[in-house]
């Protein structure tokens, strides 16, 4: 009984300093320029949220929850302080923090689904760049939509509406592919890492 009891709080303590530094690399991420966010002329590319994908594939929708709720709220604060052309639309909460919370959320049920302890390590290896990818599409599609839903006018005008999401998915089409391919790639080359630090394997 001394021993498992043990090995539950060692459990618990290494699960709080891996949150605490995947939160610690978040907010450094976020404050440096043109690291967490790299400005591309009309485009804001961001690698914040792979460590939320990381802490989804660690510890299930509670990981990706607590992480995506760090990254929304890093990403509120950084639009504060940069004040750039496209840190305006961040400044409401709607836009910067809601999607990246439901983010983390649908991260978590991708990683419980599909990485779950009943499927082969070759099997793990070959869905996590597809579930990092997925779920980073679905990131970038949920921030999208929350801009188009705030900015839109309230007159209802289809066909304005069409045109305008239109455009925001013209211009963001090549950001989301960027993101989404990058932490494919990245998660891909940490699969050994998590395999052994996982709690859903």
């Amino acid at each position: 009984m001394k021993e498992g009891f043990k090995m539950k709080n060692t459990s618990k303590i290494r699960r709080v300093t891996i949150l605490a530094m995947l939160s610690a690399l978040t907010i450094l991420l976020a404050y440096i320029p043109q690291l967490g966010f790299i400005t591309l002329g009309p485009l804001s590319i961001t690698i914040l949220h792979i460590p939320v994908l990381i802490s989804a594939m660690l510890y299930g929708v509670f990981g990706g929850v607590f992480m995506g709720t760090v990254f929304g709220v890093s990403s509120w604060i950084i639009s504060q302080i940069r004040g750039g052309v496209l840190d305006v639309l961040f400044f409401n909460p709607l836009i910067s923090i809601l999607p990246r919370i439901l983010f983390g959320l649908v991260a978590g049920l991708l990683a419980v689904i599909f990485l779950n302890k009943k499927i082969s390590l070759k099997k793990y290896y070959f869905r996590v760049p597809i579930v990092g990818f997925v779920a980073s599409m679905i990131h970038s599609f949920l921030v999208l939509f929350m801009i188009f839903f705030v900015t839109m006018e309230h007159s209802f005008n289809p066909i304005k509406m069409i045109s305008e999401f239109f455009a925001f998915f013209v211009i963001f089409l090549g950001q989301a592919g960027l993101e989404a391919l990058g932490a494919a790639i990245i998660l891909l080359v940490l699969a050994r890492v998590l395999i052994n630090i996982s709690d859903l394997r």
